[in-house]
This record gives C-alpha cells, sequence and structure tokens, in this order.
C-alpha cells in the first residue's frame, strides 16, 4: 500500500497531532508463482531454511497449495515522534464508489480533547441533482457534519505499507479506530429556535477543549513525502522469532477455523493406512453418512475407479448421485433398517418427502423415523415436508451412467422387499384413545382389526381404479354405496366396510388408505397401476404434485425438466402420456398445462 492512499491531518500552530487515513486502498495485483522450491508439502508442520537464511515453512494441507511471494515484515514502533498519532478513519454509510470527497468538500476539522470526539465540516452539495432547493429554508447551516468517537486504545491493528516493488511490509500501529457517521444538526430544530446559522462551525458551546486543526488534501505531495519516510523502518533490526512453527500458524489462522481442515488431513493420512475396503467401511459408519464419488475417490488416490465403485457399492446405495450408506451398516434393530431404507428409497425417486408419506411408514415412531433421516434430509415445516439435503449430482449420473442403472435394479429389487416387510406389520388401535401403537403381530397380540382394514384396502383400490383421484369423504361415500348395494359383497365383507366407515373409526379408514394409495395434500391416488409401461412416468407426475401447493398448475415444460432430470430416463410415448395425464390431471390451455383432480367425481 503506498502512502498516497492516505488523507493526512495535520496540527496547526495551537495544537500536536497529527492523524493518516487510509481511503481508498488499492489492491496489490497476484506475482507470478516461485518456480522453484515452491510447493508446500502434505504431513506435519516444518520449518527449514533455504540458502539466504531465511526460514520458510510446510505447512499440511492442500498439496496443490504453492508460495506465491515471500516478503519481509517490518515492524515500525512509532513514527519517531510521541505526539504523532495514526488513526482509521472509517465512512460505513457510504459505499466505495460514493465517497465524501474529503479533498473538495472538507471546511474544518476539530477534536474533543476529554471526550474522544472527532468532527468533520463537510459543505453542502448543492449541484448535486437531488439537491432540494425549495427545503434550504429548513437548513439551519451550510455544512455536512460528520462525527465518530475514539475508542479504546488498540494493540492489536497495524496498516502496512510497501515502497515501491520491494519485498518489504513496514508495519505502523493503529492508535484508534473511528467511524464516521452524518449529524443532522444542519436541519434546523423546533427544540433550537436560536441557533445562530453564521458561524460555518456547529461546535458545542464549550469550545475550550476543542482542538481544530488544518486539513492537508491526499495531493500534498511535500507532506506525503514526510510521512512516508515516517512509516518506513530505517534500521533494520531483527526480532528473535520464538515461537514454534504450530504457534505460529495457530496465532495467524486461529485453530476454530483450521480444525474442519486439520481433521481431514488427519483422517486421510490415517484411512491411507487401512485396507480399501476398511477405508469406505470407517467412511460410510461416519456423519453425514453420504459422500459425492469425488470425494470418496480422494481417499482413494491409487485405485482404479471400477475397484472403488465395487467397494462402495457394498455399503452404500446411490439417492440422487450420491452415495448414501446403508442401513444395515449402522443399526441392528430390523425395524429402523427397513424404515431407513424405505426413506432412502422415497430419496431416490425424488428429492422432496411429505410429512403425510413419512407417517404412513409406522413401524417405528415419527420422532425415530426423523432421527434417522435427518443426516442426510432437512425438514421444511412451512411445507410440511422434508427435502434431500445435497443437491443432484449430474455429474455423476451422466458419467457412470451402467452404475446408475445397476442402482436402479438393485431399488427396483429393494422395493419389493421394503413394501413387503411394511405390509407384514400389524397395528393396534386402542378402543379408548385415538392414539396409534406399532405391534409385530404375534399369538399374543391379536390386532382385531385386520381383516377390516384388509376388506377395506381391496374395496378402497376397486374405487382409485374406476375413479382414478379421490379424496377422503369421496371414498367414505363410494364405500357406504358398496354396503348399501351388498350385491357384491360377503356378509362379512360388509360388516368389515360398516364398521370402517363409521365415525369413530375415521383411523382404520385411513390405514386401509395407505396401504394401496398415496395422500397428494388432500386427494389419494393408487401407489401403482401394476402396469410397467405406465407406472415410471405416472410415478414421476405423483411427485410432481406432492412436491407443489394444493391446486398448483403443471405445465408441459415442468414435465419434460421432470423427465430429462429423472435417474432412469426412459422414452415416453404419447400413449402413456396421454393416459397418464387423463387418470390424475384436468387439461388447460389445449393441452399445455395441467391441474390435479379435485377428487369428487361427478354423479354418474
Amino acid at each position: 500500500m503506498d502512502i498516497s492512499d492516505f488523507d493526512l491531518f495535520d496540527v496547526d500552530s495551537e495544537g500536536n497531532l497529527s492523524s493518516s487515513i487510509v481511503q481508498n486502498p488499492k489492491v496489490i495485483p497476484k506475482s507470478e508463482p516461485f518456480s522453484s522450491n515452491g510447493i508446500l508439502e502434505s504431513g506435519n508442520t516444518k520449518s527449514r531454511e533455504n540458502g539466504d537464511g531465511v526460514v520458510t515453512m510446510d505447512i499440511d494441507g492442500v498439496e496443490e497449495d504453492y508460495v506465491v511471494k515471500e516478503i519481509d515484515v517490518l515492524f515500525n514502533s512509532s513514527l519517531d515522534d510521541v505526539k504523532t498519532e495514526l488513526s482509521l478513519l472509517e465512512f460505513p454509510l457510504r459505499p466505495r464508489w460514493r465517497p465524501y470527497n474529503l479533498d473538495e468538500r472538507c471546511r474544518n476539522v476539530r477534536v474533543e480533547h476529554n471526550g474522544g470526539i472527532f468532527e468533520i465540516d463537510l459543505s453542502i452539495d448543492m449541484d448535486c441533482p437531488t439537491y432540494d432547493r425549495q427545503g434550504e429554508s429548513f437548513l439551519a447551516s451550510k455544512y455536512l457534519l460528520l462525527s465518530a468517537q475514539k475508542g479504546p486504545p488498540l494493540t492489536s491493528y497495524a496498516v502496512g505499507i510497501r515502497k515501491g516493488n520491494q519485498f518489504h511490509l513496514h508495519l505502523n500501529l493503529l492508535s484508534a479506530i473511528m467511524k464516521f457517521k452524518p449529524s443532522f444538526k444542519y436541519l434546523k430544530s423546533t427544540r433550537m429556535p436560536n441557533w445562530d446559522v453564521s458561524e460555518p462551525s456547529l461546535e458545542t458551546p464549550n469550545t475550550e477543549n476543542w482542538i481544530s486543526f488544518k486539513f492537508h488534501p491526499a495531493n500534498d505531495n511535500k507532506l506525503s513525502n514526510t510521512y512516508r519516510q515516517k512509516m518506513l523502518v530505517v534500521a533494520n533490526r531483527v526480532i528473535p522469532f520464538q515461537m514454534t512453527s504450530h504457534d505460529y500458524m495457530d496465532s495467524v489462522f486461529p485453530r476454530s477455523s483450521r480444525n474442519k481442515r486439520v481433521s481431514l488431513c488427519s483422517l486421510k493420512e490415517m484411512l491411507l493406512s487401512k485396507s480399501l475396503e476398511e477405508r469406505f467401511r470407517f467412511l460410510f459408519m461416519q456423519e453425514p453418512f453420504l459422500y459425492r464419488f469425488a470425494t470418496l475417490k480422494h481417499f482413494a488416490p491409487k485405485c482404479s475407479t471400477d475397484d472403488v465403485l465395487k467397494l462402495i457399492s457394498h455399503h452404500a446405495y446411490l439417492v440422487q448421485g450420491l452415495w448414501v450408506s446403508r442401513s444395515s451398516l449402522l443399526f441392528e434393530e430390523h425395524n429402523q433398517v427397513i424404515a431407513r431404507d424405505y426413506c432412502l428409497y422415497l430419496f431416490h425417486k425424488s428429492t422432496l418427502i411429505s410429512n403425510d408419506i413419512l407417517k404412513s411408514v409406522r413401524i417405528v415412531k415419527f420422532d425415530v423415523l426423523k432421527k434417522l433421516i435427518s443426516p442426510f434430509a432437512r425438514e421444511r415445516y412451512s411445507l410440511e415436508d422434508w427435502k434431500f439435503k445435497e443437491p443432484t449430482d449430474k455429474d455423476f449420473i451422466k458419467n457412470y451412467q451402467h452404475v446408475v442403472e445397476d442402482q436402479i435394479n438393485v431399488w427396483s429389487s429393494q422395493e419389493k422387499v421394503l413394501r413387503n416387510a411394511l405390509s407384514s406389520k400389524v397395528y393396534q388401535v386402542p378402543s379408548v384413545s385415538n392414539a396409534r401403537m406399532t405391534a409385530v403381530s404375534s399369538p399374543g397380540n391379536i390386532d382385531h382389526y385386520s381383516e377390516p382394514r384388509n376388506v377395506g384396502s381391496k374395496s378402497i383400490e376397486m374405487i382409485l381404479r374406476k375413479h382414478n383421484v379421490c379424496s377422503l369423504m369421496t371414498i367414505s361415500q363410494k364405500i357406504q354405496e358398496m354396503v348399501i348395494s351388498q350385491n357384491v359383497l360377503e356378509k362379512r365383507e360388509t360388516k368389515s366396510l360398516e364398521l370402517i366407515v363409521s365415525p369413530n373409526q375415521l383411523n382404520i379408514l385411513k390405514d386401509a388408505i395407505n396401504q394401496v394409495a398415496i395422500k397428494i395434500h388432500n386427494v389419494y391416488v393408487l401407489k401403482s397401476l401394476g402396469n410397467q409401461s405406465l407406472d415410471p412416468f405416472r410415478d414421476l407426475i405423483v411427485d410432481i404434485f406432492c412436491r407443489k401447493e394444493p391446486n398448483a398448475v403443471v405445465t408441459k415444460s415442468e414435465i419434460g425438466l421432470a423427465v430429462k432430470d429423472a435417474p432412469n430416463k426412459r422414452q415416453i410415448t404419447t400413449t402413456t402420456f396421454n393416459e397418464v395425464m387423463k387418470e390424475l390431471c384436468v387439461t388447460h390451455d389445449g393441452g399445455r398445462s395441467w391441474t390435479l383432480k379435485s377428487g369428487d367425481p361427478k354423479p354418474e
């Protein structure tokens, strides 16, 4: 930083204080890196001495970091004058591109010695296009006052300057930092009707403690050269360096900001001493339990990509292009493994899962389920859903399509296992309370509502296959119509349906619906049609409406983007598109936008 970057205040004949402030510091261009002796080595911090007797350090960290330039630091304890102080004046309310232009507008400078108040009078810019000439009658003065309070003495702040292209940085201690803000005394106040506006200065009535200064502009070369020399260290006295390398690094970069980097370096060093399988097993057992492939490859620098992918797939699932730890690696309880894997399967299909869908997983308590997925998902309370924490790794999906296809097949087989495991659980509903408890079916724990629930789910599936989209009220009405007709039902089935549509057994009806249907806001649709040509695209449309607000409009472009970003990219035929949209949606704008059906079918 050159001394010309400072605005200087010099004391007049009645005072002995001189101040310098930084004004619009220049950016020093980055030098070219040294071609030799400049690479930082990984490992512990070491100090060494080069041929010139200069001590350099090797800092553990990123291997690709290198020394740009070495600069000697010289410390100037004073400006060769005990009565001269160096202060930094800041103007936080003005952006750099809109300065106060002190050189042109500064009229008076003064300091209240006892209170440490610093004031500057600036002339008001009447040529400014925003100046209101009709409001001149409200001005108490033609000067704008900037004031600041001198803070406590500083001990750890300094201003550095360089002389020409020399590799020397001269540090000069600051005595104070003052933040200047405008005062509005230039406006008339009803509380001071007799304010004397003839005086250009707006000093307080007690002027005995105020010291006036003479302002010197920044282009005063004579004064600039004088203070330039004062701020440069003349005597080259070497200060003994008594700190260790670690202590020096901790003083420059506090440990709190280096913990993550140091821990990663030490972790990598420890893992590289283990076998490849032990490395990945250890990593996937540590939070956050999900990693990008580029990060995992960093821990196996000498291994082939195929070997890394093969081992990763043994310990993790691919979810949105990222690798997430398998639940069996982290938990021993079977219910927690099934519940967490099912949530991973849902996130594999979409980055968003509604609370209603999660609450349908009842083999563990909802609070337990939230703890299981919180490391890789974030709850959005206002939207009542959960979002996958990391953005989709599209680069991995693009570059390793064969791995993505393999993982899609893994999830397809896992889906059947997970759904069977979830449906094999039987839920006990106490008759006294509406609270729902989970219990595994056993001879000593009989669920009296299993048959009504199973009969109800079959009937609900028939209703949804016929009407496609139904609200809870519509489903209840259609079941009541089936009970009244009785021509297609056995007597036992009729009693079961009468039970689940009774007003005090709403929970059983909802359980029956959740076995075969997905809730989209306030309506239900079948989980699957059992049609391999329609279900993938149908699942995508269901996910889109689940992510949107109720009564939202979906455009053709949104559907196109969703198809493009889907992990399982398939060609969508016109027939498939039309059948799915006709089943779930109402068409608008001649087939350019759609809304979800209301769930209230028209009477036949």
